[in-house]
């Protein structure tokens, strides 16, 4: 990919998005940071991606210990692309009342309050170099109801939130409009929430699918016709969303603004939600 240097901060960088990210992203100028919790699969992605990058940091972390997440919070500090991409979707799809309390608050940690505690840290030096990225990976069950996983959605649905006010906090931080009145330069830092829906095994796909069509009153047929199942060129695995639609939106929202494009500041979407089968959602656009 090609922009300018910058240091990308991706968490859950081993699998899914997260590593799908870290690999499309490459950059030769670019300091890549990678955090999950296993070790051995860190230390493996940055092998394959040590040629592609300028320097890789990984540090392995389970980020809801207290220590460990704090680790990458200093790292946080350094970071212009911060991508919070680790989260908890849960083991069964249950009611309230029959779910693990203690997974239910593991869910709201990871899903909701380490993404606002990265982008904090994050934040100050972005400012400083006039430019950076927040990008929230949420889930299209921040905008659908879910049953059966009322606390994934929940968090979700937070998240979203986090980041329209990550935005407007943004303006309101350095005078308004996106321009710095001390420097009078534009500010060229944003958060957006990527809502992409499930990419996930054929198995889970099944079972998310029939789900979905529960929550909503329709066929599971109707449902999965939505969906169109994409295959992995590369591994032959079923999908639900092919995930170079994912990277190019990413890729898109991370290019530094021009001057003239400050000016339509207010028609760039926080949330992005087009991708199939969501790409008729109604799009949030900015605050005032």
């Amino acid at each position: 990919m090609d922009f300018p240097k910058q240091t990308i901060l991706i968490t859950g960088a081993t699998g899914g998005l997260g590593k799908v990210l870290a690999r499309e992203l490459a950059n030769k100028s670019s300091t890549l940071i990678l955090t999950a919790r296993e070790k051995e699969k860190l230390e493996s992605l940055k092998k394959e991606l040590e040629p592609f990058y300028e320097k890789i940091i990984i540090q392995p972390a389970n980020l809801l210990e207290d220590e460990d997440r704090r680790k990458i919070e200093e790292l946080a500090k350094e970071t212009t692309i911060l991508i919070n991409n680790a989260a908890i979707f849960g083991t069964d799809i249950k009611s309230v009342g029959e779910r693990d309390i203690n997974e239910e608050s593991n869910i709201n940690k990871l899903n909701v309050q380490v993404p606002g505690r990265l982008s904090f840290f994050a934040l100050s030096n972005m400012r400083d170099k006039k430019y950076g990225r927040i990008i929230n990976v949420g889930s299209t069950s921040g905008v659908f109801k879910y049953t059966g996983r009322s606390s994934y959605s929940c968090s979700k649905i937070a998240l979203l939130r986090q980041t329209e006010t990550v935005n407007q906090e943004i303006i309101e931080s350095i005078g308004g409009d996106y321009k710095d009145k001390e420097t009078d330069k534009y500010i060229d830092v944003f958060a957006f929430y990527l809502a992409p829906g499930p990419m996930e095994s054929s198995k889970s796909a099944e079972e998310v699918i029939l789900k979905r069509a529960e929550s909503l009153n329709v066929s599971k047929d109707e449902m999965a016709e939505k969906y169109k199942m994409y295959e992995n060129a590369n591994t032959g695995e079923k999908t639900m969303l092919d995930s170079k639609a994912v990277v190019e939106k990413v890729i898109e929202i991370l290019k530094p603004l021009g001057q003239l494009e400050y000016k339509q500041r207010k028609e760039i979407n926080e949330i992005i939600t087009d991708f199939p089968p969501y790409s008729l959602i109604k799009k949030t656009k900015s605050q005032k």
